[in-house]
Parts: C-alpha cells; structure tokens; sequence
C-alpha cells in the first residue's frame, strides 16, 4: 500500500508540472495528509482501496484543469491499483461525507466542537483530523442536501441553487475540507459555477458560523481586521467552528490578501491585536487551559485555537488578471489550502441544467409529449403511466414539504425520472454548442453564469416573441375564420333565398285562393240576401192577410159571443131546485118539454121522453155538461132539427113565456138560441177560418224560410269574415315574403361582392398564416440566436458577432438571421430614432439588447453618450417606475441610489469612471 501511494504521488508529479498549471505544485505534505486523512473514513465498512483512491482524486485530482487531464489522472491511479492489487477501482455514484440525516438545521445549535462526542477513539481521530466520513449513495445524499436547503432558505435567504451531479460532487468535497481541523479550501472557478453557494449550504449543515466581509466605499486592510476579528474571537475564544468566505472582488487591496496569507500560515495576524485589546479576550481561556491541562502561554492557546477551528473558503476567478499574481506571491494558499479547480461545468451537467430551470424544463418536455402523442397506440401508452407515475409522486412530495422542497424534488424527478428526447434533446444540444462557441472563443470567455443567464433570456425572449406570433396568428386565423363564415352565410342565403322565393310562390297562389272564395261567398251572400228580401215580403204579405182574416172572424164572432157567454152564464145561476121542481112535476109543461127536448138533442140524447128528460135533470153534473158543450160540435142536420123546433114552437122559447113558465128552463132557452145563432156564424165563417189556417201556414213556412235564409247568410258572413281575415293574413305574409326576398337579394348581391373583393386577401391570410405557423416551428432555434446574442455578443465588436452568428446559424439550421429585423419592427427604430438612438447598426442592436435584458444590469460603454437622450426618453415612459437619473460624482449619488432602491424606481447612472464594490 505504501509503494502504491508512493507511486501514485511520483507519477503524478511527473505527468503534471508547474510548467502546465502554476498551482500543480505536489509536495510532500500532499502524501502525508493523504495518509492521515485515511484515518477519517471507516476502514471496516469500507473497502480500505476504494478509500486510498478517493482521497488520491481529492488531493490531487480535484486541482487538475479540464477532462482531459481528469482522464488522465483517472488511467494512471486504475492502473497502479489493478497492476498492485488486481482490484478494479469503481466509479460508482456515491459520496463521502461527514454530513448525516441527524445534521443540517437541527444540528446547527451544537456550535462548538468538543460537543460532537464518539466514543474515546472516534474522539481522538476527530480531535486530530475532523469529523469522520462515511459513503452515501447520490439519491440519499441528495435528499439530504435538499432538506439543508430547505432549511437554509426557510431561516436565512433564498440561494436559488440548482441540485445536479457536479453541485452534490462540489458540496461533499468542500464538506470533507471543511470538516477537518485546519481545512481551507481555494476554490478556483469562474463566475456562477456554484462556488459561494455549495460552501455556504455546507457549512450551514455543519452547524458552523458563517462570516464575509461587508464590502463598502473605501475599504481597505483596517475594516477588513475589523471583520476578520469577530471571526477570529468566534473561533479562538469560543472554540466554535468558522468558516470565513472571501472572493476575489473582496480583496480591494492586496495587504488583504497578505493578511489571510499570514492567517492561514501561522493562525495569526501580526499587529492585529494590542496588549490592551487580548487582555480581556485571554482572561476567559486561562480557566480553559487548567481544566486541559494546556501547556504554553493563553495566547499561543487561542492561535492553536483559531488553526482548529478556523476555516477560510477563499474564491478565486481564473481569469482575473491577478489570479497568478496574487496565488505566487502569497505561498499559503498554495501550501495551506486545498486547492479546488471548478472552472466549468461537465458536458453532463450542462445538458441536465435546462431540465433544472422552471418553463424551460415544461417547455423542453412539451416537445417530447408531442411526440408521444405521434407513436403507436402501445408507445403511447406506456409513455402516458410513465407519466401518470411522476406525476403522482411529484404530488405526494408536495404535500409533506414545503412549496420550496416540492420544487427541489420536483427538479430531481424531472432530471432522474425522465430522458429527454426529440425536439428537447435537440434544442439542449443547440444551447450546448452555442455556449461552447462562446466559452472557447478569448473574446467572449463565457461563464457558467452567463449559461444560466442564456437559458433564462432566451426563454423569455421566447415566450415574448411566441405570444406576439400567437397573438398576430390568432387574428389571422380569426379573419380566415370570419371568412370562411362568411362564405357559408352567403351559401344560406342563397339557399335561403330561393326557398323564401318557393315561399312566396306558394303564399301569394294561397292569397288569390282565398280572394277566389270570398268573392264567391260574397256572390253567395247577395244571392241570400235578395232571397232573404224577398221570403220578408212574402211573410209580410201573408201575415197582413191572416191579420184581415183573423180581424172579419172576430167581427163575426163579436156579435154572438156575449150572448153566448150571458146564456153560458144564466144556466150557471140556474138553482138546484129550480131543476128539482121541474124534475118533480109528472107532466111537464109544453114550453119545458120543448126547451129540454132542445137541450137533449143538442147534447146528442136521442130518447126526448120525460123520463129522459127526468133522468138528465136528475145527473149531478147537468149544468157542467151543458156549460162545457162547444158550439162548434154542432153538425148542420142538428142545427136544422134545433131549429125547426124552434121555428115549429117559438113561443116555448120566447124569453117571457118560458121565464113565466119555470125559471130553471128560461137559462137553458137562452143557452139553445144562442148555440144556434153561434153555430149559424160558425158556419158562415168557416171559409174564413179555413183561409186563416191557410194563411198561417204560409206564414210558418214563411218565417222557416227566412229564419233559414238569415241562418245561411249569417254563416255565410262569419265565413265571409274569416276569408276576408285569411285573406289578410295570406296578403301580409306574401307581402312580408317579398320584402324578406328583396333584402336578401340585396344583401346576397352585397356580400357575394364583399366575399369576391376579399378572396385576394383570403389567399393572402393563407399564406401569412402558414408563414406563421413555419415561423413558430423555427422559433425555438431563432430565439436561441437572439438570446446568445443578447447574453453574449452584446460586449462584442461587429466583427465577432457576425462571425459567432454565422456559427450559430450552422449549428441550429436557421438561415438568414438578423438580430434586429427579428427583435423589432422598422416603425419601432424609427421611433427610437426619433427620440435620440442613432441609426446605425450597432446602435440598434444594443438599443435592443438594453430593452430585451431580463436578469442583468445593463453596463453601457459609451464615451460619446450617444445613447443617454435614448435612454432617458424610452426608460421615462413607464409610469410604474419612474426613472431616477444620476451622476456618480454628485455628492446626493448614495442617497438617491437609496432612494431609488426603496421606492422601485428605474435608475440611471451618469459619467461612470470605476465601479466601486459599495
């Protein structure tokens, strides 16, 4: 094991000079501490080979620049390992770590180092050499550096930090520096690698305090002591561990750097402290040093102190003009620190960072969904419970953290869970290149920060430019749409109109139907009218003549019929024994026989013996029968009996006689005259009563036939009426009919001639449509050239952007592209003409490069202030954050920059000479 270790360091020496990289400087004290860190890892879990090679890549490996010196390295430690050993050395995806599940915020309040206690031999190893470290696979430590995250942003600030391979790999490596007693790390990468994030959320799950210094106008050594001696008092006096974080934009002189180049080489600061200053500090440690039984003086105890627990994160940017300057002339940051090189990012991780960033990653999927939805009916399928299975996790993880940790876990799903293909892969493959170009090219030297910044402009120029093409297409498609309407409107009125013509037809042939019928109903009606006329006469007529008759028959009748009713009348008063008294005689007299012989034979009694006549007078109802006898009974051979008796014997019947006689009889004397009489003028005017009959059944018929008439001529006007209303009716809706036909005609004419006059312009819309829809297919790769442009060729002269957009043209097939006529309209750089940006082509794409940036403050290099006039009047505009104008040498400068900040205004710098980190 020691000929292998040995071995490893002397060929690395040898493949990897100061003549490459000035920082491959190995020394001795490289394998001493790789020696000694062995002692941190548990050798009886582990495989003692695998520990050996891990710490030989993290001593070494983590210094070396590039992939291909990593490969390098990798082949030369398989080999020695295999060729010594025969063991094959796994690169397996798992961490050694000293952070565990009981660590991160919950562990933050165990501050200082003698409370982390093991048993007594963990105790020793930790004391010496730091906290022990133990493998974790990638999904567990993953997790684990996500809930440390969590909890970082709940309590502190948003880091905005993105969880991938290379960020994991960079958080254990500075955990497993930090964790050691006298770790320092430098971290040499350029900006926006992760550097300040992956130290600070490591030393946050460490439970270890936290300081940087608070950069302002004139800084300089004495603020930076100040700084420095709160940390050095943290980690000297109260013996807790701290980790001071410096960039390179901090050291704004170099007796800065020559303070923590003493720091790190001796655990002091010569001149730093006065005696008046370490009395009080020291007087706590000497109770300290009694209870340890520390020998020396109580500041050579708060030194050894300050080396334990003390803990400098130092980053630097390789392309800063004094990064080989600064590194050479203070010797302990080579010597004293474990030098980490993060200048880039792996291909790996840059493909797996759009997968990270939110619409991005919808957007680049969306693509992949499409092209499920195009697969087979199986692919489909099984693509779709895929899905359905991501999603279902993604939402239980949602509802047991909070909204941040769904978003971390969220990412971690999308970029485990997933492989992006199609269209996606593609369009990553295109940032990729597009970045390369950049990042490879002296002029440009572009940062992991400046990809970030890419993604995120060329996302939003993207939906920018995608809603304004939706937006226009919309209103196409909208037009194509109303035409197309139109087209089949004027298609139903012509179908309408002959069907209301048809109509029309039909209703005004129902019209003279119905004129046809009611003037043969009127006809009708005159016919029964006349008729009707006419019967009125005739029962006129026929009632005058019944009058006439009726009135000589009551004439005749008037004469007879008081005598008749005065005899009727006489024989009612007739006394029953008046009768008894005739009926009592045994003979009666002449006069008496002869009235009641007339009386029987009128009554139709044939037997005129006085027994008869005895037995007539005898009936109980004799007067009834003789008054209820009706003249008109009389048959003319009776009359001629009755009246040759009375003509024979006259006197019998005289009134005076027959009264002198018997006063029963002389009523029914009267009563015989009287019915001849009234027999005599019923027989007279029987002719008349017979014409009356006559006359009154011509009147009955009459007044049927009138009755009748009027009935029909009362049918026939309702039936008149009702013509004449159907008529009407018939009338207005051939007349409604005709109107309707005569507007439909005239708007059919007008909109068959509008639908003529616009079918050029419908092509047109048809081809602008589908110039359109062409246009959002190639969007994505168009808005791939605007963002790089954007983000990267702003700073460029006109030479180099037209070179690096001839690149990017052949790397995403876009043709033709110029950035302004994509980014804006001539009626837009006309205005902007108008109000101050001159007219020239680089004018105009950095007018449009100010107006499109979306996370970066726009730094303007412009000597002549061509550009201010612009500015001011296109910053001006919007009234939401109205634009605060300064100049860096006005004595309000800090206060209206305050000013500014806290009421969200839009601000201006003027006559920038230096930016100062204030």
């Amino acid at each position: 094991l020691a000929n292998a270790i040995v071995e490893i360091y002397q060929k690395t020496r040898e493949k990897f000079t100061v003549d490459d990289r000035r920082h491959y400087l190995f020394t001795p004290r490289d394998m001493t501490l790789w020696v000694k860190n062995l002692c941190r890892y548990d050798l009886v879990a582990e495989n003692l080979l695998d520990v050996v090679a891990h710490e030989a890549s993290r001593i070494f490996r983590d210094r070396l620049v590039g992939s291909d010196a990593y490969n390098r390295f990798d082949q030369q430690l398989s080999s020695i390992v295999r060729a010594q050993f025969r063991h094959t050395v796994l690169s397996t995806n798992s961490y050694f770590t000293s952070l565990t599940l009981g660590r991160g915020s919950a562990a933050g309040g165990a501050k200082k180092g003698e409370s982390k206690e093991a048993d007594s031999a963990g105790a020793s190893v930790k004391d010496v050499m730091g906290g022990s470290l133990s493998k974790m696979n990638e999904e567990d430590f993953k997790k684990l550096v996500m809930q440390g995250l969590v909890y970082y942003e709940r309590e502190e600030r948003d880091l905005n930090m993105l969880l991938f391979s290379e960020t994991l790999e960079h958080v254990a490596h500075i955990d497993r520096i930090i964790s050691s007693n006298s770790g320092h790390i430098l971290l040499v990468g350029k900006s926006g690698v992760g550097r300040r994030n992956a130290a600070t959320i490591a030393t946050y799950m460490l439970g270890y305090q936290f300081y940087t210094p608070a950069i302002s106008r004139d800084y300089g050594p004495k603020q930076f002591s100040s700084d420095l001696k709160v940390a050095l008092e943290t980690a000297g006096i109260k013996g807790e561990q701290v980790v001071v974080l410096i960039e390179d934009f901090q050291i704004c002189k170099e007796s800065i750097l020559e303070v923590i180049n003493s720091l790190l080489s001796s655990g002091e600061v010569p001149g730093m402290y006065t005696h008046e200053e370490l009395e009080p500090l020291l007087s706590s440690l000497r109770k300290l040093m009694q209870e340890e039984g520390t020998l020396g003086t109580p500041y050579e105890f708060f030194v050894s102190r300050v080396k334990k627990y003390l803990h400098v994160v130092l980053c630097m940017d390789p392309g800063h003009p004094l990064f080989l300057y600064r590194c050479e002339s203070n010797p302990a940051l080579y010597a004293q620190c474990t030098v980490m090189w993060i200048g880039e990012w792996r291909t790996v991780s840059l493909r797996e960072i759009p997968l990270l960033l939110d619409g991005i990653r919808d957007f680049l999927f969306a693509d992949k969904d499409k092209d499920a939805e195009e697969r087979p009916a199986r692919e489909e399928k099984k693509t779709e419970g895929k899905r359905s299975e991501s999603k279902s996790g993604r939402g239980e993880s949602k509802t047991g953290r909070g909204a941040r940790s769904a978003v971390v876990e969220e990412q971690e799903e999308v970029v485990t869970g997933s492989t992006l293909s199609g269209k996606g892969a593609e369009l990553v493959e295109m940032v990729m290149a597009i970045h390369e170009t950049c990042a490879t090219t002296a002029q440009l030297s572009a940062t992991p920060k400046d990809y970030i910044s890419f993604l995120k402009t060329w996302y939003a120029l993207y939906t920018l430019k995608k809603q304004e093409l939706s937006r226009e297409l919309g209103h196409l498609e909208a037009g194509l749409f109303k035409l197309d309407t139109a087209s089949e409107v004027v298609n139903d009125l012509r179908t309408n109109a002959a069907k209301q013509e048809k109509d029309l037809r039909v209703a005004q042939a129902a019209a003279d139907r119905a004129m046809e019928e009611i003037s043969k109903a009127i006809s009708s009606s005159t016919e029964r009218r006349n008729e009707v006329g006419e019967v009125k006469r005739t029962v006129a007529e026929n009632e005058e003549k019944t009058m006439q008759r009726k009135r000589e028959i009551e004439s005749e009748l008037a004469e007879i019929q008081p005598i008749l009713e005065s005899a009727k009348t006489a024989v009612g008063g007739i006394k029953a024994e008046h009768l008894n008294e005739i009926r009592s005689l045994t003979a009666p007299p002449e006069a008496i026989a002869d009235v009641l012989a007339a009386v029987l034979m009128m009554l139709g009694v044939q037997d005129l013996s006085w027994q008869s006549m005895k037995k007539f007078l005898s009936n109980r109802g004799v007067k009834e029968d003789i008054l209820n006898f009706d003249a008109k009974r009389i048959s003319g051979d009776l009359r001629k009996s009755v009246a040759k008796l009375l003509k024979k014997k006259p006197a019998s019947f005289d009134d005076a006689t027959i009264q002198r006689v018997s006063i029963a009889a002389a009523p029914m004397a009267a009563w015989v005259k009287a019915n001849i009489r009234y027999s005599l003028v019923m027989e007279k005017i029987e002719p008349l009563q017979s014409e009356l009959q006559e006359e009154q059944a011509k009147l009955e018929m009459s007044e049927r036939r009138l009755a009748k008439c009027e009935e029909e001529l009362k049918e026939i006007d309702t039936r008149v009426a009702s013509l004449k209303k159907e008529f009407s009716s018939r009338t207005s809706e051939a007349e409604r009919l005709k109107n309707n036909l005569s507007l439909a005609g005239s708007t059919l004419d007008k909109a068959e001639k509008l639908i003529g006059q616009l079918g050029g312009e419908q092509q047109r819309w048809k081809v602008t449509s589908g110039q359109l829809r062409t246009d959002l297919e190639k969007l994505p790769m168009k808005m791939l050239l605007a963002g790089g442009f954007t983000t990267y060729l702003a700073k460029a002269p006109e030479d180099i952007r037209s070179i690096m957009i001839s690149k990017w043209q052949e790397i995403t097939g876009v043709n033709g592209f110029v950035f302004k006529r994509v980014m804006s309209t001539e009626s837009e750089l006309l205005h902007w003409k108008s109000i101050g940006l001159p007219s020239d082509d680089l004018s105009q794409e950095n007018g449009l490069v100010i107006s499109n940036a979306t996370d970066r403050v726009p730094f303007i290099i412009d000597p002549a202030s061509a550009a201010t006039e612009w500015l001011k009047s296109l910053l001006g505009t919007d009234r939401s954050r109205p634009l605060e104008v300064v100049n860096q040498f006005d004595g309000r400068f800090m206060n209206q920059v305050e000013l500014a900040v806290r009421f969200g205004k839009t601000l201006l710098v003027l006559e920038v000479d230096g930016v100062e980190p204030a």
